[in-house]
């Protein structure tokens, strides 16, 4: 089914492109999908799947997959001939090409379904030769439980020293006066507020007293207030975010426990995660509300696997708190849960005389307890939950946006501007251009700009995400292309920004999912067969033999899933050390070289009173941002600056300035013409540093209510 819907779409896009002229076709503008007919495309679309159906019925069901795979082949080596011609580039020609790779392996060698289960026991599975050298059974299971948790020590330990790393990385930002007033500063002064008033108010953000959730809906923010209530400074911020992004270890040992990997192999994986650079970059420009997508997100793939309705709900509800986007990864989880269960119920021949309502063979009973581990699940699970998510995330994604349309700043849909068309309804528009113009979509990713991200991001992974013959398995990349890959907006495809969090949690589950398809290598039928011709006798010289081959291929499956890991976690050693260590070193090192002209600064700046209102710099800001009113001098009004008590500034920064600048002076020396006309005069001042600037107490006016920005309306 899904092979026909594809063809179909293939189809209908290529007619439809095919019919511009050929200067429209141009991939680098948007003049293609204005001059594309959605309506048209939809008719050509109907026509196209009808016609595969019906001749489906009259074609072999072994080859019918063979012929629709080679079909998809053909009609994008069109389309992709057609786009290359109209706008070539080195990159865009080397995805196409990949692409192509990736098609032909599916005509080459389809995939052969089998009745395999993806629900693994907690136990890994043991072949019929444990047991056969003369060690007891119970001796074999106290060797892996005790090994089993010197592995386990072993990835606490590492997660305790990413832990430390993290955290020393981040609050050296902070007393170093690394962290701008966007975002840090916000958040900081945000956290005041909810700790004083309950409210995310503040004052940085819009040059003004406004809520936090009119830009972002980020109600995850109150999980941290507790802890920072013990301790409210902005450091503790930092700290909290280093315990957040390394809890998702625990999720992710528990997905490799229940995909069957070993031990070792799962302290590989936590290792790979904490080294993978868009997991460990992504804390480089402070705390966000994202760093929650990475541990929820494996918490929500850990309770689809465990068929956990309360954990997954949860995970679910809670990934969905983290910001107005986040709705995109459960709905693409539930897409993908879609899918997949229609994809495995039909591969699986279900049967409801065969099977019970859990989807389990009646006649499991009949054969040995290590083959009924591998029978089909329930598939009516997965399609209730997958519903139940798809359903919950579209509603509270348009009703948050909604939300922000109408009482907020609305959605930052510039971002796409490349994917753009109509500014009344930006959200239509990117949905208009990505069904009518995938090629567009593979374009803009192939930009140059965003070709070492792609490969800090795959590489590490060894492509692992990418190789799988389980076509369901690519709507987890969704979130990869969507969020990283196809705006325009270069921090989105940085991995020491934020928005990588969601991201690496779909590509490394991606990595355990198709690792554990290493361990499926053994089919069904095979080992339903070997296990049975075993004799009851295990020293009978046959019994021996059979044993050997089933361990034999084992062993060999299990090693090729600790070299991969192995393999993948050097690579990704090799690039943390490259690219995340020297900038993550670079600030506590800073701070030792300087840490008395820093102490000197903060001693400074805390002689401001706590109750004052305060204009400042962009990087003094979080200092300073425990207090009702504090504007940044970049982006507040005149009206605003002139209406604090204090004015800090950087003498240094002249793009906090820059707006003063004119009539030959320097923004600088504007800013101090336009305090000294209003009484405002030196309070204290280091060289080069930092000045502090006081209105006189004089030209304070009788009513300081007037300038408190409750009492304003912004």
């Amino acid at each position: 089914m899904f092979e026909k819907f594809f063809l179909s779409w293939l189809m209908a896009i290529t007619v439809e492109y095919l019919l511009l002229p050929g200067p429209c076709r141009s991939l680098d503008r948007l003049e293609a999908v204005s001059q594309m007919s959605g309506g048209r495309t939809a008719i050509v679309f109907f026509l196209s799947f009808l016609t595969l159906c019906f001749f489906s019925r009259r074609l072999i069901k072994s080859k019918e997959k063979s012929l629709y795979h080679r079909g998809i082949l053909l009609i994008f080596t069109l389309l992709a001939a057609t786009s290359l011609q109209a706008s070539f580039s080195p990159a865009f020609f080397a995805v196409c090409c990949l692409l192509f790779l990736r098609l032909f392996s599916d005509c080459k060698r389809p995939l052969s379904y089998t009745a395999l289960t993806d629900r693994f026991s907690k136990r890994t599975w043991k072949s019929p030769a444990e047991g056969a050298a003369g060690v007891p059974e119970q001796t074999l299971q106290k060797r892996n439980k005790k090994t089993g948790r010197l592995f386990l020590w072993a990835t606490v330990l590492l997660s305790l020293l990413f832990f430390l790393f993290v955290s020393v990385w981040t609050v050296s930002r902070v007393y170093c006066f690394s962290t701008p007033t966007y975002d840090f500063g916000i958040f900081s002064q945000m956290f005041h507020y909810m700790k004083t008033t309950g409210l995310p108010y503040t004052t940085l953000e819009r040059d003004g007293l406004l809520s936090h959730f009119h830009v972002h809906i980020s109600p995850i923010y109150y999980l941290l207030l507790p802890f920072y209530c013990l301790s409210p400074v902005p450091a503790t911020l930092q700290i909290l975010q280093a315990v957040v992004i390394t809890s998702a270890l625990i999720p992710l040992w528990k997905l490799g426990r229940h995909y069957g990997l070993a031990p070792f192999q799962r302290m590989l994986l936590c290792t790979l995660l904490l080294l993978y650079p868009a997991f460990s970059g992504g804390v480089g420009y402070d705390i966000h509300e994202n760093c929650f997508l990475t541990p929820l997100l494996l918490w929500l793939f850990y309770g689809i696997a465990r068929r956990n309705s309360r954990l997954t709900a949860a995970a679910a509800l809670l990934t969905m708190l983290v910001k107005e986007d986040a709705p995109v990864y459960v709905a693409c989880t539930s897409l993908w849960l879609l899918a997949d269960s229609l994809s495995r119920y039909s591969r699986n021949n279900y049967d409801p005389k065969r099977h019970d309502k859990y989807g389990q063979n009646r006649e499991a009973h009949k054969l040995p307890r290590r083959i009924d581990r591998y029978t089909a699940p329930s598939d009516r699970w997965d399609m209730i939950a997958g519903g139940i998510m798809l359903s919950a995330s579209l509603a509270y994604f348009f009703a948050v946006t909604n939300y922000l349309s109408v009482y907020g700043n609305g959605l930052m849909t510039a971002r796409y501007d490349n994917f753009i068309i109509e500014t009344a309804s930006p959200f239509t528009s990117l949905i208009k251009t990505i069904f009518l113009c995938p090629m567009k979509v593979v374009y803009e990713c192939a930009d140059p700009d965003k070709l070492w991200f792609i490969a800090v991001t795959i590489l590490p992974l060894l492509g692992l995400p990418f190789l799988t013959r389980r076509w369901e398995r690519y709507l987890l990349l969704i979130p990869y292309v969507l969020i990283n890959l196809m705006p325009d907006y270069a921090y989105q495809h940085n991995v020491f920004f934020q928005y990588v969090f969601g991201s690496a949690a779909c590509l490394v589950y991606l990595t355990v999912l198709n690792l554990a398809d290493l361990r499926q290598k053994v089919k069904e039928p095979y080992t339903a067969a070997l296990i049975s011709s075993i004799p009851t006798d295990p020293s009978s010289t046959a019994g021996t033999l059979i044993s050997s081959s089933a361990t034999a291929e084992t062993l060999s499956v299990s090693s090729t899933a600790t070299v991969i890991l192995t393999a993948a976690v050097a690579v990704c050693a090799v690039c943390f050390v490259t690219t995340i260590v020297p900038r993550a070193v670079s600030y506590p090192s800073r701070y030792v070289y300087n840490r008395d002209d820093y102490q000197e600064l903060r001693h400074t700046l805390s002689r401001i009173p706590d109750e004052a209102s305060v204009t400042a710099s962009t990087f003094y800001s979080t200092f300073l941002s425990q207090r009702d009113i504090l504007y940044d001098i970049h982006y507040a009004s005149r009206e605003h600056l002139l209406s604090t008590e204090f004015v800090v500034l950087d003498p240094a920064s002249e793009n906090d300035l820059k707006r003063y600048a004119g009539d030959g002076k320097t923004g600088y020396e504007g800013v101090i013409e336009l305090l000294n006309k209003n009484d405002y005069q030196l309070y204290i001042k280091i060289r080069g540093t930092v000045e502090i600037y006081r209105r006189s107490q004089l030209s304070l006016p009788d009513n300081l209510n007037q300038y408190n920005p409750f009492t304003q309306n912004e």
